[in-house]
């Protein structure tokens, strides 16, 4: 009985580290995204130039790109990750999304540091 009650705990104590590790990496895999300068980086890949035609076909959560003042970023990877969830995205997939990110007040400048991790290019201004 004492050897069962042992290997119980120890598996409980196994699991509960296990538990309290993956939430750590996650958190911090989570605090990696966001600028501790709080200043805007612009991405490496944020080099082209793209039009609005060339972002509409990418209007589905398997591939999403927004612009968001002038920008273009693809936020595919980052549907799942939103705070507010992907749901509050997906309906400007493809499209520009600046009225709809700038009328929520929760967004900031560290809202715009993360979003410069997925930058693709500048809108075409012809």
């Amino acid at each position: 009985m004492k050897k069962i009650i042992n290997v119980a705990l120890f598996i409980f104590f196994a699991v509960t580290v296990a538990i309290l590790v993956a939430g750590l990496v996650f958190y911090q895999n989570n605090q990696s995204q966001i600028n501790p300068n709080n200043k805007i980086s612009p991405s490496a890949n944020c080099n082209l130039t793209i039009t609005t035609a060339e972002v509409a076909p990418h209007n589905n959560p398997a591939d999403c790109w927004v612009i968001v003042d002038n920008q273009i970023y693809n936020v595919t990877n980052f549907l799942n990750m939103h705070p507010a969830g992907a749901g509050t995205i997906l309906p400007v997939c493809g499209q520009d999304a600046t009225q709809l990110f700038n009328s929520v007040r929760k967004h900031n400048q560290g809202s715009l540091n993360i979003l410069q991790d997925y930058c693709v290019g500048t809108l075409s201004q012809n």
